[in-house]
């Protein structure tokens, strides 16, 4: 239920901020991040009314709008610019929030364990080790069998010509991939909403467990990261590489379309493209803080 709550309220919202952004014209950045922050807290609570999960519909609403990014870029560019400096200021701050919750919850929930349940341990360890491995199994999997879907979308010269890089093994790629990323992250969460106490006032025994065992595969996920990753990773070439990124095709791209206004409207005056010019410029323009931001 969660899922579809949160894919429906999703696409709802996108829908809305795309429709105000083109056909009305909104150009106030101020109510339309507005729009953008208070999603997720109100894809949460009507989940929560509804007695659904507000986590798995938040993180789903998420994924709406991260594949509707190309239209918010073309419904206003200047707006989506904003959005992204928001954005990444909040993900650094929630990135070192989750930091902070590990360095209060670890310590908390382990003296707990073991003054209460020191024989479950092993037991919990054993079964975060377990748990790990089938996550790491599972994504190595999936991104093996989906490895056209996960690296050609983003070597847009991959499919101008093929001769121009050569994409990596199959295996190798999804070996790196397995490795990156933080893992448990959304169980800490959802761990962290359970409550204590239970209907009847009955403790809820199993929360140290559950949040020992999130808490503990983000542990994992971070440490084999730091580890694995730089002996799997080749090494920088410093030669320069003659392959388009896929933000330098868009770049390309867009440049090539306002060169095109440009000369139509100097042969047919009649027609006014000095709208449609400005609309391609601003998107250029973020295309280009786009590049800068990925080169530092």
């Amino acid at each position: 239920l969660g899922v579809v709550i949160g894919m429906g309220i999703g696409m709802l919202i996108v829908r809305l901020r795309i429709y105000l952004s083109m056909n009305k014209g909104l150009k106030d950045g101020n109510t339309m991040i507005f729009i953008q922050l208070l999603t997720p807290f109100a894809v949460y609570f009507v989940a929560e009314m509804l007695h659904a999960s507000g986590i798995i519909a938040v993180v789903i609403a998420g994924l709406i709008h991260g594949f509707e990014r190309d239209r918010l870029i073309r419904a206003q560019t200047e707006l989506q610019m904003n959005y992204n400096q928001i954005w990444s200021t909040l993900s650094y701050v929630l990135n070192g929030f989750v930091f902070v919750v590990l360095g209060f919850i670890v310590p908390k929930v382990v003296s707990e364990i073991i003054n209460k349940e020191p024989e479950n341990i092993k037991f919990l360890i054993t079964t975060t080790l377990l748990i790990a491995l089938a996550i790491y199994v599972f994504r190595f999997i999936w991104v093996f069998i989906l490895f056209k879907q996960f690296y050609y979308p983003n070597n847009i010269q991959s499919y101008l010509n093929d001769n121009q890089e050569t994409p990596p093994k199959r295996v190798h790629y999804a070996f790196i991939m397995t490795m990156c990323g933080i893992h448990g992250t959304i169980s800490l969460s959802m761990a962290l909403t359970l409550p204590t106490l239970l209907a009847q006032q009955q403790t809820f025994t199993y929360k140290n467990d559950l949040l020992f065992i999130a808490s503990l595969m983000v542990i994992i996920s971070l440490v084999m990261a730091q580890i694995v990753l730089p002996l799997i990773t080749p090494s920088e070439q410093r030669k320069a590489s003659t392959s388009m990124s896929y933000v330098a095709a868009k770049v390309l791209i867009v440049q090539n379309v306002i060169k095109h206004f440009k000369v139509k409207s100097k042969e047919d005056e009649s027609i006014n493209y000095n709208t449609v010019i400005s609309d391609y410029s601003d998107e250029l323009f973020f295309l280009l803080q786009m590049s800068t931001a990925d080169n530092n």
